[in-house]
């Protein structure tokens, strides 16, 4: 019995170093550093070389802040390449610096990896010394450095001052001449004209309310910018159907407008209603009930397509300024509203009494 228990436990302890030695052989790691002297402030490149096998499972290394006492500046971690033979190297880079004079020691980082049985090894790299060096000279003590004395004034002849004072004009002449012509070429440019939408004025709005409605602002919460494009997109409308100038109009303006193109009573009536709702929403703060943005946007729709093709009963007329007297060679004119008539009008004989009118 004691001879079978024997032979297991000699068998454990070979199987055990076999499997050490075999996961040693499927990596191998190195560590180097591009210099071991450096001065203060200076960086200082750390590379990990691991060649592994493919089969093997690596753990990137923990790296601190630190790396015996000196700074980690910048960790460049997963530059894999595949070489001959199926297997892998990784480069792990690091920049280390020190404001420290003296020896510094990078300690030996360990590598762990995964074989196929899913047992845990791990390798180490070798530590590094590395030196640390003054920029003063060997000796040399902080406290004995003076500043440099300040350079003398430069003292300039009168020919080298005239030659100065030449050079410094003709450089703002041509200053100015850039400036100038840069300016005139600018006022040179015309205005490219502004592009005026040929389609109808119920196809651009009805485009604009499919718009809308794709950008969810209902569904987001969004109902005050909701009304205002919405308020906006109707005012375009009766803008560009009815010829007046209806975004910058209050809503009263708008109403008045309409009174005077004689529009259908229904139509005005319903713009508004509409129109006075989406102010109470935009200026007002007044939130609506959940279902009544969509219904505003099927009423506004419905205006639109409604009044396709309403047109004003009459055109906006300017009224033209009053004029009670004027000084024509010396005498004092009486206009009355003939003067602002076309001519045939302006030539009739205008009735001084009511005998002439009979």
């Amino acid at each position: 019995m004691r001879a079978v228990l024997k032979t297991i436990l000699i068998m454990v302890m070979v199987t055990g170093l076999f499997g050490h030695s075999l996961g040693e052989d499927l990596i191998d790691v190195t560590a180097a550093v591009d210099k071991q002297t450096a001065f203060i402030g200076d960086l200082i490149g750390y590379t990990i070389t691991i060649t592994y096998d493919s089969t093997l499972r690596l753990t990137p290394p923990a790296i601190s802040e630190n790396l015996g006492g000196l700074k980690v500046k910048d960790v460049d971690v997963g530059n894999v390449q595949t070489m001959d033979g199926g297997r892998l190297r990784e480069e792990i880079k690091l920049n280390l610096r020190s404001f420290t004079t003296g020896e510094f020691v990078i300690p030996p980082l360990a590598i762990e990896y995964m074989l196929t049985d899913s047992s845990q090894k791990s390798i180490s790299v070798d530590r590094i010394k590395i030196e640390i060096l003054s920029v003063l000279a060997e000796g040399t003590s902080p406290d004995s450095l003076e500043p440099r004395p300040n350079k003398g004034q430069i003292s300039l002849s009168s020919n080298e001052a005239l030659f100065y004072i030449i050079l410094a004009a003709v450089i703002l002449i041509i200053a100015a001449v850039i400036v100038y012509t840069y300016r005139r070429r600018q006022r040179v440019i015309e205005p490219e004209e502004e592009y005026v939408d040929p389609r109808p004025a119920w196809e651009i709005a009805f485009t604009a309310l499919v718009l809308l409605k794709e950008k969810k602002l209902i569904q987001a919460g969004e109902i005050t910018p909701f009304y205002v494009e919405l308020s906006d997109i109707i005012r375009n409308y009766l803008g560009r159907q009815f010829g007046f100038d209806a975004i910058d109009m209050t809503t009263e303006e708008v109403a008045d407008i309409l009174t005077d193109l004689e529009i259908d009573d229904s139509f005005r009536n319903g713009i508004d209603r509409f129109l006075k709702h989406a102010d109470l929403v935009k200026f007002a703060k007044y939130f609506p009930s959940a279902d009544r943005p969509d219904q505003d946007w099927d009423e506004g729709y419905r205006l639109i397509d409604g009044s396709r093709e309403m047109m004003p009963m009459r055109p906006i007329v300017e009224e033209l300024p009053e004029v009670e007297t004027a000084d024509v060679n010396g005498e004092k004119r009486e206009y009355s509203d003939l003067d602002y008539a076309p001519p045939e009008l302006r030539s009739a004989p205008v009735p001084n009494s009511e005998e002439d009118t009979q």
